[in-house]
C-alpha cells in the first residue's frame, strides 16, 4: 500500500483521516510487538511532524478502543490484543497419529514429530546448519511434498552442494527450492514439509525472532516446519533470546561438530531426550557422518 504524500495532501485534517485508515490496517495486520516508528514507515509519514503526529493520535484511538496496548519496556512499543478463541470439545477429538518424519543423525528415534510442530536448528557461523537442512530434505523429499526457502544459498550453491552427496544423484533431488521471498510466515505452505535457512532480521532487532517462529508455526496445519536460526558461541538458545525456545516442539543446537537436543516436547519412549547430544562430522558440506552415539547429559 502506498504511504501517504502530505506535499499530495496538505490538509492535515484530510490527512488524519488517510493515516487513521492506515493505521487501522496496519493493526488489522500486526503480529506480535510492534513500535511507532514502524507505522511511521508503513504510512509513509516518517520525518513529517504533522503525519507522525497523525500517526501517534490513531494509535492512541487504537489503544481506547481495546484493539491494542503499550507492550515491553520502551516507549512507543505495542501489540495487538487477541481476543477471539474457539473453544475445543477434547472428547470428540481422535487421536493424531505422529508424521513419520526422518531427521539427521536419527534425533527422530528419540522424538515423535507431528502436524504443526516447529523445529529449529540453531548453530553458531559454519556450525553445519545448511548441512542439516539440506540432509532433513534428502531424507524426506519421497515422503512429503518440500519447500526449501533459503536465505543462505543461491540456487547455484545449492545445486553444486547437492550434486556432492556421494549417495543421492542430483536428479533425484526432488524438492522446491525458493531464494526470493518477502515474508517467513507468508509463504509457509500450511500442508508441506517447510524448510527455512535460515531466518534473519536487521541488526538491532533480533527481539523479532520469536514472533517470526510464532508465526510460522502458527501457519503450518498438517505440515511441519523446520528452521534455521543464528546463535552465540556457548549459549542455549539462538540470537532472539530465550524466547526463541517457546514454540519449537523440538529445539537442537549445533556447535563444534554436536548436536544437543535443548527441548523435546513429545518423547518416543519414556527416556526423556533433553540434554542428549551426539558428536558428528560432515564432508563436503553436504554429507553427515555420526561420530559417535547419541548419549545422556
Amino acid at each position: 500500500m502506498a504511504g501517504y504524500d502530505p506535499t499530495k495532501d496538505p490538509d492535515p485534517i484530510r490527512a488524519c483521516g488517510t493515516i487513521a485508515n492506515m493505521v487501522g490496517l496496519f493493526v488489522d495486520e500486526a503480529e506480535g510487538r510492534f513500535y511507532t516508528f514502524e507505522v511511521y514507515e508503513y504510512c509513509g509519514v516518517r520525518k513529517d511532524r504533522i503525519g507522525e503526529q497523525a500517526v501517534r493520535q490513531a494509535l492512541q484511538r487504537e489503544k481506547r478502543r481495546g484493539r491494542i496496548e503499550a507492550a515491553g519496556d520502551r516507549a512507543g512499543c505495542y501489540r495487538r490484543v487477541e481476543r477471539e478463541f474457539e473453544t475445543i470439545d477434547l472428547a470428540s477429538l481422535g487421536e493424531e497419529p505422529a508424521m513419520e518424519v526422518a531427521l539427521p543423525l536419527g534425533v527422530h528415534r528419540l522424538v515423535e514429530i507431528f502436524p504443526k510442530d516447529l523445529i529449529v536448528f540453531a548453530g553458531i557461523p559454519n556450525a553445519g546448519k545448511t548441512a542439516f537442512m539440506l540432509e532433513a530434505v534428502r531424507m524426506n523429499m519421497n515422503r512429503f511434498q518440500c519447500f526449501y526457502f533459503s536465505t543462505e544459498l543461491g540456487a547455484r550453491t545449492a545445486r553444486m552442494r547437492i550434486s556432492k552427496h556421494p549417495h543421492t544423484p542430483l536428479q533425484e533431488w526432488k524438492f522446491n527450492f525458493v531464494e526470493s521471498f518477502r515474508s517467513y510466515v507468508d509463504v509457509v505452505q500450511p500442508d508441506a514439509m517447510n524448510l527455512i535457512d535460515y531466518v534473519e532480521v536487521a541488526d538491532g532487532e533480533a527481539f523479532k525472532i520469536p514472533s517470526i517462529l510464532g508465526g510460522i508455526q502458527r501457519r503450518v496445519q498438517k505440515g511441519v516446519a523446520l528452521v534455521a536460526l543464528q546463535k552465540n558461541p556457548g549459549a542455549d538458545h539462538a540470537v532472539g533470546g530465550h524466547q526463541t525456545l517457546a514454540k519449537p516442539a523440538l529445539f537442537v543446537s549445533l556447535e563444534s561438530g554436536t548436536m544437543k537436543i535443548l527441548k523435546a516436547k513429545n518423547w518416543r519412549s519414556e527416556i526423556n531426550p533433553n540434554g542428549y547430544s551426539i558428536r558428528f562430522k560432515i564432508r563436503n558440506g553436504i554429507e553427515l557422518i555420526k561420530a559417535g552415539e547419541w548419549t545422556a547429559p
